[in-house]
């Protein structure tokens, strides 16, 4: 049935690239974690062992990013590129700024719900924009468009006529979800900015680990991931916001994890007194575009 619809959601299994999960384990073990080679080959084989004509790839990089390096970043596109074009896969990357959060929500079912409202062209921008550039790279690698208006009014199109969001909750039928929306942490606490000023963000991966904190990742293989928890920011890096006013909305479940989360979101939030004060300008939220060099 999933094959049918042409559409899944997967990860690594028995029977899709079934070494990788090996190679991971070891990479772990003789602490190779950022291995460039490692990471590219195992990504790059899961997608060729799923048998697809193409490929796009966002490789992230500032603070909020496995790879802080923009260069390991290019470094890494250009290697899984270069490994997929060479297995006959048409393929090309976008590096892409994550110096703060993209979106508004940070967490499983949050972000879900975030994708749903994205699919109806009701997200954030700067998660809307991302989504169709990557979208337009990969209807313009079939040949499906003669260039990015084009591309985009496709897109347009199937978000407008609902054919998009439609096509995506029957995936989740098919792969035996409900479809109905998920179950999000009863308990909100609202973070509020303590000064007026600029929002800005230091070191971003404090968000990830305040999620974690709250139960929303893992410190051990053994621990059970709660998807109900996390963070949904009520202000984007740049506003200016009031003293008093609502930064964000954390989700936690009877106060598990929530002082630590908070600790860790309040050294890195940052309140400029404007936006270019004790803060170097942000950059682009699409830095560059990388393709084979041998395609």
């Amino acid at each position: 049935d999933v094959y049918k619809r042409q559409c899944v959601i997967c990860a690594q299994t028995r029977d899709i690239a079934p070494a990788d999960r090996v190679l991971y384990a070891l990479r772990d073990r003789i602490e190779l974690v950022e291995s460039l080679p490692l990471i590219a080959s195992s990504i790059v084989s899961k997608k060729v062992a799923e048998d697809i004509d193409a490929l796009v790839l966002d490789v992230k990089t500032g603070s909020g990013a496995f790879l802080t390096d923009i260069d390991r970043g290019r470094v890494l596109a250009q290697t899984m590129v270069d490994l997929a074009a060479a297995s006959g896969v048409s393929a090309s990357a976008r590096i892409t700024w994550m110096g703060r959060p993209l979106g508004r929500a940070v967490g499983h079912a949050l972000e879900i719900e975030e994708t749903r409202q994205i699919l109806v062209g009701a997200g954030p921008k700067d998660t809307d924009e991302l989504t169709r550039t990557f979208a337009a790279d990969l209807i313009e690698s079939q040949g499906l468009s003669d260039g990015s208006e084009a591309s985009q009014r496709l897109i347009d199109g199937v978000i407008q006529d609902g054919s998009a969001f439609e096509r995506f909750e029957r995936m989740l039928r098919a792969q035996g979800a409900t479809g109905e929306k998920l179950a999000q942490a009863p308990d909100v606490h609202e973070l509020r900015a303590s000064a007026p000023g600029v929002l800005g963000f230091g070191d971003l991966r404090e968000v990830g680990y305040a999620v974690r904190d709250l139960g929303g990742g893992r410190s051990a293989p053994s621990d059970i991931i709660d998807p109900a928890v996390g963070i949904v920011w009520q202000a984007a890096g740049g506003d200016h916001v009031d003293e008093g006013d609502v930064l964000a909305l954390v989700h936690h479940r009877r106060g598990r994890g929530l002082e630590m989360a908070l600790e860790r979101l309040g050294r890195c939030t940052q309140l400029h007194p404007s936006p270019s004060a004790g803060a170097p300008p942000e950059p682009p939220l699409l830095l560059e575009r990388i393709l084979p060099k041998n395609p």
